[in-house]
């Protein structure tokens, strides 16, 4: 008890508040399945309320809706009691976040959306608008956040990846500022954001690792996998409150107010901290690619949607893209997006994903459907395709297109076709297409072309039949190297193997490359999802990241 007594006083204000912040870290998925997840959350909310009922002077944190929403949908009851302790104090929902997301990932209008579904919903169901945002486990903090979290209206952030050894982190409470000038308040934790066992012993190494003229935050509670709450923890966190008055049971948002009230003294720190865990940005690259194109998909329809609705074609799908974008929000948890989730959970996220994919590609059928119904050609050779560009900037790009011109496969290669844009031809070529037989029912190639911003666009592709296939002429190559140059570059590729033999500039005399560079090279895979087989880097004596193993 001397122990915590001396670490609490400070000469100059005689005394320093400890904001005891409970909580419970609950991973919806990770080396479990969101089926154990909902029913822990359940579990978890239950504890939390019996725990508010039973010590008066205890408060509960939890943010993540999504949590919320299952705990609503499954035991309605259990939710009518949280909203009562929200309403009375007892309860904080303490983070404006859908759940703690991967923060490098996901797109800023993914990242956008997370405050969106998740502010929504605390308004409507608690009559609360979070503050503070709370990514205590997510591997990296993105450069760009403070932009996204101040204009979601967020004032606060906590975190605490990447611990030290990958960076130097600032002492306590700064300015996060992103090149838009934009800030928040941001602490990275410097404990652990559980406790298991001896409670005492984190509060005591907490504040001696600390600033002893500052306030403190301490996050206690079981988690992970749930928990909240232990009636030891407690006991033992009850007795210090009652000997020592700056011990308090608080929320991240009282402990942050004192410092924006003299938030002109703090530093301001710019810029991105990364990387822990960097083994996550390569694991489970199915899941990656599968979300990747959701977000595609999901900001095209929507734009293609208002569209639709703005001309009054179509009733804005608007209940079938938020169950979408909550299918997307949720494959972005840390431990889902970023592959260091067990195998089932995988598999339950690539169907959540696919499942997106088919919905989003059936609305956008639908709506390309209302727009090419007013569309007719009188010429049987002519083809019709809509192109829609869903970015607000010019795009230049190569698009692959298919037509069906024949009720019978016609002979190979006796179809000739050109694509014009507004009337003008533009460059085109026939590609083979999916098909492993030879006939000829649809056409498959590409075009160049280049779209206007948010913009619909139909091409023409104008085809005939030849009366037989086109002669090719082919040469065989008996050189041993093939000699490219520009005005700029000068490359040498090995015929036999592919590979580039000498890489420069036009006037180089030497190459920046080896001899048979660019080599594709197999690796055993033997490492879990965080590290790559290197759990540490250190600079070596020439400046080059040598591993823990010390190889390079």
């Amino acid at each position: 008890m001397h122990r915590i007594k001396q670490l609490i006083y400070c000469p100059m204000t005689r005394h320093r508040s400890i904001h005891t912040v409970c909580h419970a870290h609950l991973d919806p998925v990770w080396l479990w399945t969101w089926q154990e997840g909902l029913i822990e959350a359940i579990s978890t909310f239950r504890v939390a309320v019996d725990f508010c009922k039973k010590y008066p002077s205890f408060k509960f944190c939890q943010g993540d809706a999504l949590l919320y929403q299952w705990v609503e949908s499954n035991d309605p009851t259990l939710f009518t009691e949280i909203k009562k302790l929200v309403k009375t104090g007892r309860w904080h929902i303490m983070s404006g976040s859908y759940l703690q997301p991967d923060l490098n990932l996901p797109s800023g209008e993914s990242h956008i959306r997370q405050f969106l579904y998740a502010i929504t919903y605390f308004v409507r169901n608690f009559g609360v608008r979070p503050e503070t945002a709370w990514n205590i486990d997510s591997f990296g903090q993105a450069e760009g956040l403070p932009q996204i979290l101040s204009g979601c209206g967020i004032k606060y952030y906590i975190f605490s990846r990447p611990r030290p050894a990958s960076w130097k982190p600032p002492e306590g409470v700064f300015r996060w500022r992103d090149r838009s000038g934009n800030e928040v308040l941001a602490l990275r934790y410097r404990g652990s954001y559980n406790t298991r066992k001896d409670v005492r012993r984190q509060l005591e190494s907490l504040i001696a690792d600390s600033d002893k003229n500052t306030d403190l935050i301490f996050l206690w509670g079981l988690g992970d996998h749930g928990g909240g709450p232990s009636h030891e923890q407690f006991r033992v966190l009850e007795s210090l409150r009652r000997r020592f008055p700056a011990l308090k049971y608080s929320t991240p948002s009282a402990f942050f107010r004192p410092f924006s009230q003299h938030k002109d003294i703090l530093p301001i720190v710019t810029g991105e901290f990364q990387n822990a865990s960097p083994g996550c940005y390569t694991s489970m690259a199915r899941i990656k690619s599968a979300h990747r194109k959701a977000e595609n998909l999901i900001t095209a329809v929507e734009r293609l949607a208002s569209f639709a609705w703005w001309l009054k074609q179509y009733e804005y799908p608007k209940k079938d893209l938020d169950w979408a974008w909550r299918q997307i929000l949720f494959t972005e948890f840390h431990d889902v997006i970023t592959g260091t989730c067990i195998q089932p959970a995988e598999n339950d996220t690539l169907n959540m994903l696919f499942a997106c994919h088919d919905l989003l590609k059936r609305l956008q059928t639908k709506l390309l459907l209302k727009f090419a119904r007013h569309v007719s050609s009188e010429d049987k050779y002519t083809c019709p395709i809509f192109v829609f560009n869903p970015h607000s900037f010019n795009t230049d790009i190569d698009l692959e297109f298919s037509f069906n011109h024949s009720v019978t496969p016609d002979p190979p290669n006796t179809i000739h076709f050109a694509v014009y844009m507004n009337g003008k031809r533009i460059p085109s070529q026939r590609e083979r297409g999916p098909l492993n037989v030879e006939h000829d029912w649809n056409l498959y190639g590409c075009c160049h072309v280049k779209l206007p911003p948010l913009s619909l666009v139909k091409l023409d592709v104008k085809w005939k039949r030849l009366s037989s296939p086109p002669r090719i002429q082919t040469r065989h190559i008996t050189t041993s190297k093939l000699r490219l140059r520009s005005k700029y570059l000068k490359i040498v590729i090995n015929p036999r193997t592919g590979l580039l033999d000498w890489a420069g500039t036009a006037t180089s005399g030497s190459s920046y490359l080896k001899a048979s560079a660019l080599q594709p090279v197999v690796f055993r895979d033997i490492s879990h999802s965080w590290w790559c087989g290197t759990p540490s880097f250190s600079a070596g004596a020439s400046g080059k990241p040598v591993s823990e193993w010390g190889k390079p």
